[in-house]
C-alpha cells in the first residue's frame, strides 16, 4: 500500500509531523510512503530532527522500492525552503501544487490514499483558485461539487452541513436539500468506516429553537429534512440541541452527529480529541485524510509538535484504502463485517 503525503506549508509544522509519524512509528512492511514537497524542505526538517532524508523517487521510477521516500515536486520559481513560523505567498504556492500532484496520483492509482498536511489559507486561497480550504479545493481537483467534512476523534463522529464559512452566512446554507445530502453521505460513511449508522442531527438555534421562539430552522427546514430522509428509508434523530447532542454520542447513543456549521461541530470534537482528530473528505473518488489540526506558525521548527493527528490520519488512510469507497465508481476491495 502506497500512501502519499503532502508536506503543507513549510512554514507550519506539516514537515514535521509527517517525518515523526513515518519515521517515528514501526508501520507494518507492507506500508509504503511517499512524502510529495520539495527536496530542499524535506532536507532540513530530516536534518533539524536527526532523521533520514528520504531517496529521491519520481513516476518514471515505477513502484517506490523504499518504506518512505521523496516526490521532489518543483515549482516554477518557488524554492520551497524550510521557513518555521513565517508566513509566505511562495509556501502556499508550493502547497497547492503539492496537493494537486497529490490528487492526479490518487486518480490515476498511482496512489492508494492521500494525507494532507495543514496549509496557511490565507497564502492558500489565491493560488487554489479562491478555494477556502482542502476540502474544496480536492473536491474541485476530483470534479465533485458537494464535497462533505467528516471529522473524527475521541469518540466523535462528526459531518458538517456548511465548512468554512462566516457565521453570518450560515443559516442561508443550511437548506432541506443540503441537510439531507449530508445525512445521506453520513450514512454510507458510517458503513464504510464499519460503524452502526445511528444519527442524530444537530439543531442550529439555542435549545433548539425553543418551538420558533429562538428560531425557525429547525421547523422550516431541518424537521422537513427529517422526515424526507425517513421516507427515503434512513434513521435520523432530531433536531437535537448541540448542548446535549454531543454527550449523548459520546455515551454510545450515536455513531455519528451532523453538525451545521464548522466550530458547532469541531469544538466538541477538538475538546475530546485534539491530539488525535482526524479531517476526512467524502464524497470523493480516492481516499483523502488529514491530521485535525493548523500550521501552528508560533511551535513551528521547535521540535514540539505532536505527530498523534497525522498518525490517526495514516491510519484511517490505510483502513478505508482497503475498503469500499462507496463514491469510487468499480471499486471492490473486500469489505469486513459491520461491527
Amino acid at each position: 500500500m502506497l500512501i502519499g503525503i503532502t508536506l503543507g506549508d513549510t512554514g507550519g509544522i506539516g514537515p514535521e509531523v509527517t517525518f515523526k509519524a513515518v519515521y517515528g512509528i514501526e508501520w507494518g512492511l507492507d506500508q509504503k510512503f511517499l512524502i510529495i514537497g520539495s527536496k530542499n524542505a524535506a532536507t532540513e526538517q530530516a536534518r533539524l530532527l536527526n532523521m533520514p532524508v528520504p531517496p529521491e523517487w519520481s513516476p518514471a521510477m515505477g513502484e517506490p522500492t523504499e518504506q518512505v521516500s521523496l516526490w521532489d515536486v518543483k515549482v516554477p520559481g518557488i524554492s520551497a525552503e524550510l521557513c518555521p513560523g513565517k508566513m509566505l505567498a511562495e509556501s502556499g504556492i508550493a502547497a497547492v501544487e503539492w496537493i494537486r500532484t497529490g490528487v492526479s496520483a490518487c486518480l490515476d492509482g498511482t496512489l492508494d490514499a492521500i494525507v494532507t498536511s495543514p496549509i496557511c489559507k490565507k497564502t492558500f486561497m489565491e493560488p487554489a483558485g479562491g478555494c477556502p480550504g482542502h476540502t474544496e479545493f480536492i473536491a474541485e481537483l476530483a470534479g465533485v461539487k458537494r464535497p462533505t467534512m467528516m471529522l473524527m476523534g475521541g469518540g466523535l463522529r462528526v459531518f458538517l452541513v456548511t465548512t468554512h464559512l462566516p457565521l453570518r452566512e450560515v443559516p442561508a446554507a443550511i437548506t432541506v436539500d443540503a441537510v439531507i445530502e449530508t445525512c445521506t453521505t453520513a450514512a454510507l460513511a458510517l458503513e464504510w468506516l464499519g460503524c452502526k449508522g445511528r444519527l442524530a442531527l444537530c439543531a442550529l438555534n439555542p435549545h433548539g429553537g425553543e418551538n420558533g421562539a429562538l428560531g425557525k430552522e429547525e421547523i422550516t427546514v431541518l424537521k422537513p429534512a427529517i422526515a424526507q430522509l425517513e421516507r427515503m428509508g434512513f434513521v435520523v434523530d432530531g433536531p437535537i440541541p448541540a448542548d446535549v447532542v454531543f454527550y449523548h454520542a459520546l455515551k454510545g447513543k450515536y455513531d455519528g452527529v451532523v453538525a451545521m456549521y464548522h466550530d458547532q461541530g469541531l469544538g466538541p470534537l477538538k475538546t475530546v480529541g485534539f491530539d488525535t482528530g482526524v479531517n476526512l473528505t467524502l464524497g470523493l473518488p480516492l481516499v483523502r485524510s488529514s491530521p485535525d489540526h493548523g500550521t501552528a506558525f508560533d511551535i513551528a521548527g521547535k521540535g514540539v509538535a505532536c505527530p498523534a493527528s497525522m498518525v490517526s490520519a495514516i491510519e484511517c488512510a490505510a483502513f478505508l484504502s482497503k475498503r469500499t469507497n462507496p463514491w469510487r465508481p468499480g471499486d471492490f476491495n473486500e469489505q469486513p463485517d459491520k461491527t
